[in-house]
């Protein structure tokens, strides 16, 4: 990292942060992509080509980068990105003179992208760009994708690696382009699970996961140098084949052999598509240490490994070896022309099948955004079919299609979106493999539509139109992935005659307390004295009661029950839960628009959102699906609804819980309110002898000081006057307060709002850099005081969101922060805590929560150490229980914004949480009472294996067990005990409690 922030200092490469912000549009990619391919990290805002280059790894924290065209200064970088300036350059000279010097520039990889021509079905030739298709330009040039190949070549004399249509890596180490290559088309790792007896293992669990995923990534055991706990392994074990020896004793045998059979076939595969590139058979000695290594483990030596290669690449050349492998498929839908598969499953293909694909990737690179793979079984074609919503909806329609001639590499491609009637998938289970995880509801759906016969017809539902009207002429709905038979019979399949009549006053609710939206609008502190509020779509009118009776200006509409109050502007406008209710399109954007309209300062917009339920599949359901009760639901995806409402206002909608999104009037309001959620608590320092002759007139300057960790700027401070006149300026007056108080707590409190503006700045900026001017005139203040620069804070600010990336990076501050549960997967703090951790991690949750908004009832925030993942976690009774119990969990994938939803209010036997104290600072309400109640469970043996206490009931068993009960904070022996049982127990642990304070350090008395 302190590289990259020195070429900032340069001058030359920046942040790939700062490069996106001026990118960035609303608008959808022209070729769509699957769910899993919609990073949430910064990769998911670049380029097609830096993104590409960062899920290769290529891109990383420490990585110096240079946009070659960006960049007005140009020095080496690790990285160098030479985009669109070839078709720009008509001079062939100059593209030589630009391509040398960018290749002069580079230390690692080059990426170069540039617009290839490609056939469109409708159109002819097309330009198929950094971001896919583009309109031509008639004074630009284009290539073919074999022409640009060659010419990048020619002119560098080093191999150019396809990365993706359009795109090459250039890797100034051919070891490094071989690694890519070989990464590529490696098979997802599991790593088996230790059995729960092996206690010894679990307990160096830290040191052995990641040699677990070595193994699990390459089927071979590590160097010593390949692995970073290897050392330490080694002093715990003996060496790495013992510890390994211990793992295979405590997992499955089975699983490990098929890991190294995956292993060894992604090797083959990878070594016959090689041979297929160059035409001959490479020697050993051409390979980086190691691959090498991996054919050594893998085949024994390489004679075996080339000559299974060959072997198998001269299967692939025989006739019908394709069509032999696709008809004897036990994977995958077969058709009588083609066999259909998801990508998920391309790894459990038959080996000829896998070679096949990757000969084609080899010419083509990576076809991002391509869902399924379709093997044509009469003409060696492959073609790559774009689903982006394959997961969420039930028959989606096809979006683009991407067709390749094998062997010349012809390319044809296909758009579907502005098509009227799009093709659409049935059996969705069939295209993947049952460990997918969303197999069982794809298999559910299909054995309900086969039940009621809707799959018997196959002519007439392979498009959208079709199916759409033979499930009107059976009476049946599909909602989400359940089928709903209305009152029609099913086998008259007669059409509908008239739409049932959409009663949308009965999706209203009669409301005990404020509404959620409404509740988090006046925890956001928009009602103010004087605050006018307008519920629009008020219901039964609960919000607007219950906001009056906090003395606010309040009236509502509705159309139902309210239909003939005015509806007049208002500071703040509720348009709650209103547009999912909507059943015609333009109505529901004009309910939008109007609410806008009349809004003065901040439009609260919530919806119902679809989220996974682990136990339930999807807990809300459809696209506009008419419910038993004649209400029409509207069910969003979070990042859909997002952008449905700044498609149509045209102004950014800031989530703030799910469903729930603040959209502002005033952008100054709305960075203000931003700039809240990152603010630290503080204290105004103690006195340390009497201030009574000062305190009247300096009390205010300590306040702002402590507020905002910096001096207040002429005029800003309504006591300035006063103070001036006493002590001539207010540097001198703050020098008075300096000598009552402790220096370094002001110098703390410095610290502390300067890790909360980068915190802000971050989150932000995260899509695109905010002019300073923009900013709240208190804000500028601030970061003018507390940096040297605005551009440097969010240099600064920009590198620790690119630091995302790095999970190790994440993990290791977790494990180095002061507060927090560290398990050896997990780390978990309270909702209080979170501002004292470093920026880094409340950026990682400030990313979420922007994206997605924070679960508002949360309790915990849970930070995955081995996956880029958090979880909101809610315990209601969390200051009342000491063991408090779990009640629901949110979990949100920052690699697809998926979130995971589970309730445990009806389990039997639900998660519990021990060692709270963990979870909080010290100035947490009884902290001390919760430290010592730690330590008592720790002495008696309460959380020894903490694996078996995990729930309520196992918890019980181990106090029952140990003849322990727990009331308030303080563990007591049980009075029914057995005496023999209770004397033991009582001495083991006297005998823990004094071990443990052996082994406390001696204080030092010097």
């Amino acid at each position: 990292m302190a590289a990259a922030v020195l070429w900032y200092e340069q001058g030359g490469s920046r942040s790939l942060l700062s490069y996106t912000s001026n990118l960035m549009d609303k608008s959808s990619l022209p070729l769509p992509q699957t769910k899993l391919d919609r990073l949430a990290s910064v990769h998911r805002h670049l380029p097609r080509p830096l993104r590409l280059a960062g899920e290769a790894g290529i891109l990383t924290a420490e990585t110096t980068f240079l946009d070659y065209g960006g960049d007005a200064n140009h020095h080496p970088a690790d990285v160098v990105y030479l985009a669109d300036i070839l078709n720009i350059i008509q001079s062939p000279e100059e593209r030589q003179d630009v391509l040398q010097d960018a290749w002069k520039l580079t230390e690692n990889v080059l990426i170069v992208a540039a617009s290839v021509t490609v056939s469109e079905v409708n159109q002819g030739k097309i330009a198929y760009g950094k971001e896919g298709v583009i309109p031509m330009n008639s004074v630009h040039t284009y290539y073919e994708k074999v022409e640009l190949k060659r010419e990048l070549e020619r002119i560098l004399s080093v191999e150019a690696t396809p990365a993706g249509l359009g795109v090459y890596f250039i890797f100034r180490n051919p070891a490094d382009a071989q690694i890519y290559h070989f990464n590529q088309g490696r098979s997802r790792s599991i790593i088996p699970p230790l059995n729960p007896d092996a206690t010894a293992l679990i307990a160096q669990e830290e040191i052995l996961t990641p040699l677990m995923e070595f193994v699990a990534d390459w089927g071979r055991l590590p160097k010593i140098k390949e692995l970073s706990t290897a050392k330490a392994i080694i002093r715990q074990f003996g060496s790495l084949e013992q510890a390994f020896y211990q793992i295979q004793a405590a997992t499955s045998e089975e699983i490990w052999q098929q890991i190294q059979e995956k292993c060894r076939q992604d090797a083959l595969i990878y070594l016959a598509s090689l041979i297929w590139e160059k035409q001959c058979v490479p020697s050993f000695s051409e390979f980086s240490p190691q691959i090498a290594a991996n054919f050594r483990a893998l085949f024994g030596n390489w004679t075996t490994a080339k000559e299974s290669a060959q072997n198998l690449l001269s299967q692939l050349e025989s006739p019908d070896a394709v069509t032999t492998a696709c008809q004897n498929s036990p994977l995958g839908k077969k058709l009588p022309g083609a066999l259909y598969v998801h990508f998920w499953a391309i790894e459990s293909l038959d080996p000829i099948l896998r070679l096949y694909e990757a000969v084609v990737r080899r010419h083509l690179g990576q076809v991002d955004g391509a869902t399924l793979i379709k093997f044509n079984l009469e003409k060696p074609i492959i073609s790559y079919l774009f689903y982006p919503e394959f997961d969420t909806d039930p028959h989606p329609a096809l979006e683009a299609s991407l067709r390749i001639h094998f062997p010349e590499g012809r390319i044809r491609y296909r758009d579907y979106r502005q098509a009227d009637n799009p093709p659409v998938l049935h059996r969705k289970e069939t295209f993947v493999t049952p460990d997918y995880p969303l197999y069982e509801l794809f298999e559910t759906l299909t054995r309900e539509e086969e039940k009621l016969g809707l799959l018997n017809k196959s002519r007439g539902i392979g498009t959208r139109n079709g199916w759409l009207d033979y499930l009107a002429a059976a009476g049946v709905e599909i909602q989400g992935h359940t089928v709903i038979v209305s009152s029609e019979s099913k086998t008259t399949y007669k059409p509908l005659k008239t739409t049932p009549k959409i009663e949308r006053h009965r999706a209203a609710i009669v409301r005990n307390a404020i509404s959620r939206p409404m509740r988090l609008g006046l925890e956001a502190g928009f009602f103010t004295e004087g605050t006018t509020f307008f519920d629009y779509g008020c219901g039964h009118g609960g919000d607007i009661k219950r906001i009056a009776e906090q003395g606010f200006s309040s009236s509502g509409w509705d159309p139902y029950y309210s239909p003939d109050t005015p509806r007049t502007p208002a500071d703040v406008v509720n348009l709650g839960y209103i547009i999912n209710v909507i059943e015609d399109l333009e109505e529901r954007r004009q309910a939008l628009i109007q609410s806008w309209e009349l809004t003065q300062k901040v439009l609260i917009v919530a919806s119902l959102v679809l989220v996974d339920d682990r136990n339930s599949g999807q807990v809300a359901y459809g696209d506009g699906v008419i419910t038993r009760r004649h209400t029409f639901q509207k069910y969003y995806e979070q990042e859909e609804l997002k952008q449905y409402i700044e498609t149509v206002l045209q102004v950014e909608a800031i989530p703030v819980a799910l469903g729930i999104y603040f959209v502002f009037r005033d952008q100054q309001l709305a960075q203000r309110i931003q700039s809240y959620r990152f603010r630290s608590r503080t204290t105004v320092p103690k006195l340390l002898k009497s201030f009574d002759e000062y305190r009247e007139i300096l009390t205010p300057l300590m306040e702002f000081a402590s507020d905002r960790g910096r001096l207040p700027v002429p005029g800003e401070l309504p006591q300035e006057p006063q103070i001036i006149a006493e002590f001539g300026n207010l540097r001198r007056a703050f020098k008075v307060i300096m000598e009552f108080t402790h220096p370094e707590e002001w110098e703390a409190i410095t610290e502390k709002r300067r890790k909360d503006i980068i915190t802000y700045i971050a989150v932000t900026n995260l899509l695109k850099r905010v002019q300073l001017s923009h900013l709240p005139l208190e804000i500028q203040n601030d970061i003018k005081a507390l940096f040297p620069s605005y551009r440097t804070a969010c240099i600064m600010a920009e590198q620790l969101v690119f630091s995302l990336n790095d999970i190790e990076l994440v993990a290791r501050s977790c494990k180095n922060s002061s507060v927090g549960l560290l398990k050896p997967n997990s780390f978990t703090v309270h909702v209080s805590a979170l501002e004292t951790l470093e920026p880094l991690l409340r950026i990682y949750e400030g990313v979420v929560s922007r994206a997605i908004g924070r679960m508002d009832e949360a309790t915990l925030i849970n930070f995955s150490l081995k996956k880029p993942r958090i979880s909101y976690l809610f315990y209601p009774n969390f200051d009342q229980e000491t063991h408090p119990i779990l009640h629901t969990r949110m979990d949100i994938d920052l690699i697809d914004l998926r979130v995971i939803y589970r309730d445990y209010d009806n389990d039997d036997n639900p998660p519990i949480l021990h060692r709270k104290d963990a979870c909080v600072t010290p100035d947490y309400p009884q902290y001390e009472k919760l430290v010592k109640l730690t330590h008592q469970e720790e002495n008696r043996g309460l959380l020894d294996r903490p694996w078996e206490i995990k729930t309520l009931k196992n918890w019980q068993k181990r106090l029952e067990e140990n003849c322990a009960e727990i009331r308030g904070n303080i563990v007591y022996w049980r009075k029914d005990a057995d005496p023999y049982r209770l004397k033991i127990l009582k001495a083991a642990a006297a005998l823990r409690s004094r071990q443990k304070k052996q082994m406390q350090p001696e204080p030092d008395l010097s």
